[in-house]
C-alpha cells in the first residue's frame, strides 16, 4: 500500500492502524526504521546512546458518513495540514481519495510526495509521466525535448524572484481551479482573456478541464501519453 504516484522515492509502505490519542484509531503508513547516535551533555557527565525511530505518515481514510464529514472539516479548516491524495492498495482495486497529513512524525515528506499532495488525479498521472512541474505556485505541463533554448526563465508572479531552469523540456503554463478564489479567477480568464483557452485534457482515462495558452495549443496537441493524445478534440 502506498500513495499513488510515489514510485521509486516511496518510503511509506507499511500500513497499520494505531489507537487514537483519545478514541478511535489512526491510519498510518510507516517508513523504514532508522538508528542514529545521540549525545547527552550535563553537569554530571556526558553520555551517548543509540536511538531508533520509525517515520509515520498519518492518513485519513473515509469509511463512513462520519469519517467523510470529519475529513471535509480537516480539508477545509486545516488545508495546510491535510491535503488530498490517492491511495494505491497495490491489489488491483480502484484508487481511493484520502487525506494525508503534511506533518511526518520522526521524518519528512519527500519532494515527490510534496508535489503529489493536494493535486488532482489528472496531475498525479502527469507527474507519473514526468510531464508536470510546479514553480512559484504556478503549474506547468512539460513537453520533453521541445525546448530549443535548453533553458527556461520563470518569474514569481508576485515579483519576488526568478528561477533559471537548465532543461530541454518546454514549460507550458497551465491553469486549474484549486481553491474558491482560483475558481473565480479561472472563470474570469476563460471568459475575458484572449490569450488563454479552455481545453479538456485526458491522461490514462482521467479527464479535467484546464486553461492553456493559445500559443502553446499546437505544441500540446502533439503530446501523447500511452500512445494517446492528451488533448480531447
Amino acid at each position: 500500500m502506498k500513495i499513488f504516484g510515489d514510485k521509486s522515492s516511496s518510503k511509506f509502505k507499511n500500513y497499520v492502524r494505531e489507537p487514537g490519542t483519545f478514541f478511535g484509531s489512526n491510519d498510518v503508513l510507516k517508513g523504514p526504521k532508522k538508528t542514529f547516535p545521540c549525545y547527552d551533555f550535563s553537569l554530571f557527565g556526558n553520555s551517548s546512546y543509540l536511538q531508533t525511530v520509525e517515520p509515520k505518515l498519518y492518513l485519513h481514510i473515509p469509511t463512513s458518513l462520519w469519517t467523510t464529514f470529519t475529513g471535509k472539516l480537516r480539508e477545509y479548516l486545516l488545508p495546510w495540514r491535510w491535503k488530498t491524495a490517492y491511495l494505491d492498495r497495490e491489489d488491483g482495486t480502484p484508487l481511493r481519495q484520502i487525506l494525508v497529513c503534511t506533518y511526518v512524525k520522526d521524518g519528512k515528506l519527500s519532494d515527490r510526495l510534496k508535489t503529489l499532495l493536494g493535486k488532482s488525479l489528472l496531475v498525479a498521472n502527469l507527474v507519473n509521466n514526468h510531464c508536470y512541474d510546479e514553480i512559484f505556485g504556478q503549474e506547468f505541463l512539460l513537453l520533453q525535448g521541445q525546448n530549443s533554448r535548453d533553458s527556461t526563465l520563470i518569474s514569481d508572479p508576485l515579483g519576488e524572484g526568478l528561477r533559471a531552469i537548465s532543461s530541454n523540456d518546454l514549460y507550458c503554463h497551465i491553469y486549474r481551479p484549486r481553491s474558491l478564489f482560483s475558481k473565480f479567477k479561472y472563470n474570469l480568464v476563460k471568459k475575458f482573456s484572449t490569450s488563454w483557452k479552455e481545453v479538456t485534457m485526458r491522461v490514462e482515462g482521467v479527464s479535467e478541464q484546464i486553461l492553456i495558452r493559445k500559443s502553446d495549443e499546437a505544441k500540446i496537441a502533439h503530446l501523447k501519453l500511452q500512445d494517446k493524445p492528451v488533448l480531447c478534440v
